[in-house]
């Protein structure tokens, strides 16, 4: 029959301090032990290992916005998207959408927020013919 409190932590039934357990035999001490920390350069190599692609801001922009929006195989049509609107804006319309409780088509309203204000009829255009 095994016992209640075989390997956890808390729920044994000691009879002297320091002494073993009644119900599983586990030493008082053994309990008591605490594991030694890691090293903290292995936890720093750990830590600063970079995301597979990710090579610079904008990049983990785009990953945050393409996953946000439910199309993480997008992410080269988002990047494009965010070079040609520039990080700040992207950011403004990512907080946006963030911040929209009734949003049914995340992707949608943020090609629609992305896209140029500009009108057809303008005539700042050099290549364009009238």
């Amino acid at each position: 029959m095994d016992a209640a409190c075989k390997g956890k932590k808390f729920g044994h039934n000691f009879p002297v301090v320091g002494g073993l357990c009644s119900n599983c035999g586990i030493s008082q001490n053994e309990l008591s032990e605490k594991p030694k920390p890691k090293k903290l350069k292995e936890t720093l190599r750990q830590s600063l290992k970079p995301i597979r692609g990710i090579h610079s801001v904008i990049h983990s922009l785009t990953k945050d916005i393409s996953e946000y929006c439910g199309e993480p195989k997008k992410f080269a049509l988002y990047l494009g998207i965010i070079k040609r609107i520039g990080q700040d804006r992207a950011y403004q319309i990512f907080s946006e959408i963030k911040q929209s409780k009734t949003i049914k088509s995340r992707a949608k309203i943020f090609m629609y927020l992305s896209r140029d204000k500009k009108s057809k009829n303008d005539s700042t255009n050099p290549k364009r013919r009238k």
